[in-house]
């Protein structure tokens, strides 16, 4: 579309110097009004191929929503993507969530805010975290509810997906 652009704004600037041309031979009485008022046409003709072309570059950028990290591309360059075709994957690494399942038993004492300290396995570092949600079920088979945590703090070298061991200090100081 670049190139495209380009030419069609050079073939837009020929036209221009012509309708000039024109304008001066007409001052002269050296033309007459219809090869001067084509001479217009054209160039009202070829801006506005200038402005569709502007649009369509415009929109060859696409700027992702926020700042994160790319996952997974859909498209590579020199593709033409079918439309509403996913082009990325974008994950926002700026906050991330812990997953964790706990014994429902612990719903006597678990709270949204309740803090704990978690263990990432693959970089054997531990984060101090805080309950930001609690299922509103119980699995009964395992006797176990789904928990939502985030970190309290920034978490270097952590990576979506990472697993762990969340320890929780009980009413019990257990």
């Amino acid at each position: 579309y670049d190139a495209e652009l380009k030419a069609i704004k050079a073939e837009l600037r020929g036209a221009e110097r012509t309708l000039e041309g024109n304008l001066e031979l007409k001052r002269h009485k050296a033309i007459g009004n219809n090869e001067l008022e084509i001479s217009r046409a054209k160039v009202d003709e070829i801006s506005a191929r200038v402005e569709a072309l502007e649009v369509r570059t415009d929109q060859c950028q696409i700027n992702a929503p926020f700042g994160g990290r790319v996952v997974e591309i859909f498209s590579q360059k020199h593709e033409m993507p079918t439309a509403n075709a996913p082009l990325v994957r974008i994950i926002d690494d700026s906050s991330l969530d812990v997953d964790l399942i706990v014994p429902s038993r612990w719903l006597v004492w678990l709270r949204t805010g309740t803090k704990f300290e978690f263990a990432v396995d693959e970089t054997r570092q531990t984060y101090k975290a805080h309950v930001t949600r609690i299922a509103a079920v119980v699995d009964p088979i395992s006797q176990t509810v789904a928990v939502k945590a985030v970190f309290d703090a920034g978490t270097p070298g952590v990576l979506p997906g990472m697993s762990g061991s969340a320890v929780f200090n009980g009413p019990d100081g257990s």
